[in-house]
């Protein structure tokens, strides 16, 4: 990717550089925890027993600069996981497109 990302071919549209979704992976990472209380015997506990962590990580491929985030361990429906997610996202990518723009020396960031 140059430098010139999303602002206009000449770099002088006047509107704040952005990277290419293209140019960004990203990978989630889930882990269960159980809780204390697991007994033997059980094949599977039930939901309430369990906590979810996801771990995210953004790659700008072009750099290879990476960022990775987690939502706090705790029990999250599956609508409160998605708002979550979607949270971390977009904050790991406001990072990541700091550290970009910081890497390639882009003027006015």
């Amino acid at each position: 990717m140059s430098a010139k990302g999303r602002c206009g071919e000449d770099g002088k549209s006047g509107t704040k550089w952005r990277m290419s979704e293209g140019d960004v992976t990203d990978g989630l990472v889930m882990t269960s925890g159980r809780g204390p209380d697991r007994s033997g015997g059980i094949s599977m506990q039930s939901r309430k027993g369990r906590t979810t962590s996801p771990t995210m990580t953004l790659i700008h491929k072009p750099t290879g600069l990476k960022v990775v985030g987690s939502i706090p361990a705790g029990h999250y429906s599956r609508a409160e996981m998605i708002k979550e997610r979607v949270q971390l996202r977009a904050r790991l990518w406001a990072e990541l497109e700091a550290e970009v723009s910081h890497a390639l020396r882009i003027p006015g960031q």
